[in-house]
């Protein structure tokens, strides 16, 4: 008995550590239910399951649910984007690609609500951006097109390498749509740059989230598959 509540109460520990840590809101509550998790099972060993009934029920379901719902109430994540293939783009009244695969682990494993509209174009896009109608900008933008501005961030995940065609320069995705148009192209490697997301200079709790997803994804060869199946 004694050596099974000297487990939990590392465990119980670790979890408090995990939870003052939590670089984040939801995962602090996670964390928190985890802790809340482990006294119940310390309360019912060490003899008082009513108590221990009480903290499961109110103390970890309960409020768990009710911070998960507030913070999905409270932070809504609006992506503006421009409808690209293999990149980001609307089937089956369903966003899928390469980008949409990547931004909405903000609400699985976050909690936000993601709010995606479409735009024309990047200049529509980045101009909502600049508005505050949106949080995240993203379809296919390279950094060699998009101009530094102070209202926004730029958030580089993938590199790429620009093709000279004629007089002008693709990126790669560019040149795979012009591949299924055009029979034949002669395209020339010309410089290496990379796809961007843009995010709002005010949403810092985006920006850590995503650099942070950014860098797990590319440790554990994730976003490589995720590359692949799009690409």
């Amino acid at each position: 008995m004694l050596f099974a509540v000297a487990a939990f109460s590392i465990f119980y520990l670790v979890a408090s550590i995990s939870m003052i840590s939590a670089k984040t809101n939801f995962k602090a509550v996670i964390w928190y239910g985890i802790l809340g998790f482990f006294s119940s099972l310390i309360m019912l060993l060490l003899g008082a399951p009513d108590v221990a009934l009480t903290q499961f029920t109110v103390g970890v379901i309960l409020i768990i649910l009710v911070y998960i719902m507030a913070i999905r109430k409270q932070r809504r994540v609006r992506i503006g984007y421009i409808p690209t293939p293999h990149m980001i783009y609307h089937s089956n009244d369903t966003l899928h690609g390469l980008e949409w695969e990547i931004i909405s682990r903000i609400q699985v494993l976050e909690g936000y609500h993601i709010e995606p509209k479409a735009f024309k174009n990047s200049s529509q896009a980045i101009e909502a951006l600049k508005s505050g109608n949106v949080d995240i900008v993203c379809g296919g933008l390279i950094d060699d097109n998009v101009q530094d501005q102070d209202f926004f961030e730029k958030i580089p995940y993938l590199d790429t390498i620009l093709f000279k065609i004629g007089d002008r320069e693709v990126d790669y995705i560019n040149l795979k749509i012009l591949g299924k148009t055009v029979e034949k192209i002669e395209a020339v490697p010309s410089s290496r740059t990379r796809y961007i997301f843009l995010l709002s200079r005010g949403a810092e709790d985006l920006k850590n989230f995503i650099v942070s997803d950014l860098n797990e994804l590319e440790s554990s060869g994730e976003l490589k598959n995720i590359v692949e199946r799009y690409l």
